[in-house]
């Protein structure tokens, strides 16, 4: 039971977070059944930790610096600042100092590097290298909850809004999982695999794309955006498996999640006049109203995030809002391809 005089106090000091925060808002009415516990961790909570700013600002400027990554030569590139993005990626996701993906650990994860220098003879004297070999990689949805090698299966489980929980589904939606919370499962696909994948030659906002980030860069002719979704504030249970580089499971709470997103039509990159064939069935982000010669099935999800004190938001917003799109709830256009 609430005590009448703490909503009240909680209230004045949810407003002013609010003016603090521009884009923070309450969502769709079910912010009043938050328990106060959670109604306080989340206010403690309205922004993000200084180590993801920082790291989200770093890609950002990153990407505006080589918007075209088949310009660019990767080792060197990766040779001034492999280094800087591994680390900064480490402290978003809770380590401080240098980290290498935990191969051992069929969950995936990092561990940090220790000073005496364990675990960097296994990767050629540099920590850093796995930036290297996750240069390009992007991961796209399969069918089944299975990837056939050398693909590597991946999840990250998102806890979702349990007040009035708001969650629906419809179409396929792959190895999705979609009740009150929901698993996305990935293949993360190689280098070699990723950078088939271009542009649709069709030019209109309908066979336009998306896939999720999963290297350094983003496929040439494609952009990176990024989504932070502030997932259940409390009792949250949000995780993962396999490699998700580069996106982060903020404070085992949040999700900053990226996609490379190609728009339809001629592009300086090239284009593709079908999508990969990779041995198995796969679906990508893509609008409902994607014509049949590409779209062999639609569906969609959504969820209902966080209802107190949500701090959602698009890094910037995608141009597409048939792909993806949401304020205080997430909205995502699911179609298999293959």
């Amino acid at each position: 039971m609430l005590n009448p005089a703490q909503p009240a106090r909680l209230s004045l000091l949810a407003c002013a977070v609010a003016i603090a925060l521009p884009g923070l808002a309450l969502a769709e009415g079910s912010e009043r059944d938050t328990p106060i516990e959670e109604q306080k961790q989340q206010i403690a909570e309205a922004d993000l930790p200084p180590a993801v700013k920082e790291y989200l600002a770093y890609v950002q400027d990153f990407d505006a610096r080589y918007p075209d990554s088949g310009a660019i030569k990767v080792d060197e590139v990766l040779a001034q600042e492999g280094e800087v993005f591994a680390l900064l990626y480490c402290g978003a996701i809770g380590i401080d100092g240098p980290c290498v993906p935990d191969e051992r650990n069929p969950e995936g994860g990092f561990l940090a590097v220790q000073s005496d220098g364990t675990m960097k003879a296994a990767l050629d004297g540099k920590w850093w290298d796995w930036v290297r070999y996750l240069f390009g990689n992007i991961g796209v949805i399969p069918d089944t909850a299975y990837c056939p090698s050398p693909y590597a299966y991946t999840y990250m489980y998102m806890d979702d809004e349990n007040k009035n929980n708001n969650n629906n589904r419809s179409g396929w939606i792959g190895a999705t999982t979609s009740n009150s919370n929901t698993t996305w499962r990935h293949c993360r696909l190689t280098a070699a695999a990723s950078w088939q994948f271009r542009a649709l030659p069709v030019a209109n906002a309908a066979h336009g794309y998306a896939v999720l980030s999963m290297g350094a860069f983003c496929p040439p002719g494609s952009t990176r955006y990024w989504r932070f979704q502030d997932n259940q504030g409390g009792s949250n249970s949000n995780s993962s498996g396999g490699p998700i580089f580069p996106n982060v499971n903020v404070l085992g709470r949040n999700w900053l999640t990226s996609t490379c997103h190609f728009n339809g039509g001629l592009n300086a990159s090239g284009n593709m006049s079908a999508f990969p064939n990779l041995g198995f069935k796969y679906g990508v982000y893509a609008p409902q109203a994607m014509s049949s010669t590409y779209a062999l099935q639609r569906g969609w999800v959504y969820q209902d995030d966080e209802d107190f004190l949500n701090i959602n938001y698009w890094a910037p917003s995608p141009p597409n809002s048939g792909i993806m799109n949401g304020t205080n709830n997430t909205w995502r256009s699911l179609v298999r391809v293959r």
